[in-house]
This record gives structure tokens, C-alpha cells and sequence, in this order.
């Protein structure tokens, strides 16, 4: 069960933590530390205590049940240049 929160489009994110990959998945659908990835849809997962997941453009695990989407803690937002300098108007 899950909520939709956003559906996002062409949000930049790049893979912070790689680690613990489950078994069901294989490594040619898993993530690269230091990779950047395009989150395309980003939902908060109630079945697993509210944590928000991304599904990716370049990686599509929903064949591999129950994972569907990537914990949103493995990745670090990548910011374009136009908004670099509206948060820096803002500032």
C-alpha cells in the first residue's frame, strides 16, 4: 500500500549509499555509488513505516517484487543552475 506524493519529472538525484542490495534483485538493476540517476516518480510507501521511494529512469525493478521503488536515503539531490541562483536570490 502506498500514497502518491508527487510525480516528478526529470528530478536529478546521484546514489550516496549502494549498499545492501537484496538477493531477488540482480546486479544489472541495481544502483552505482556516484552514479547520477532521473527520479520520475517519487511515493511515500506506508507498507514500509511512510519512507519515501523513487522510481527511476534508468532502472525499472518493478518485476522484482516486492521492490518496487528505492529508498529515497540512497540518493542526494542534484540541483540545476537555475536553481542554485533562485535559492541564492532567495538568500
Amino acid at each position: 500500500m502506498r500514497s502518491v506524493v508527487a510525480n516528478f519529472t526529470d528530478m536529478d538525484v546521484i546514489c550516496i549509499d549502494a549498499k545492501g542490495k537484496p538477493n531477488e534483485i540482480p546486479e544489472l538493476y541495481w544502483l552505482v555509488e556516484g552514479k547520477p540517476y532521473t527520479v520520475v516518480q517519487a511515493d511515500r510507501l506506508i507498507s514500509q513505516n511512510g519512507i519515501m521511494g523513487y522510481k527511476l529512469a534508468e532502472l525499472n525493478i518493478d518485476h522484482f517484487s516486492p521492490y518496487e521503488y528505492f529508498d529515497a536515503r540512497r540518493f542526494a539531490i542534484l540541483l540545476k543552475q537555475e536553481q542554485i541562483e533562485i535559492l541564492m536570490k532567495a538568500a
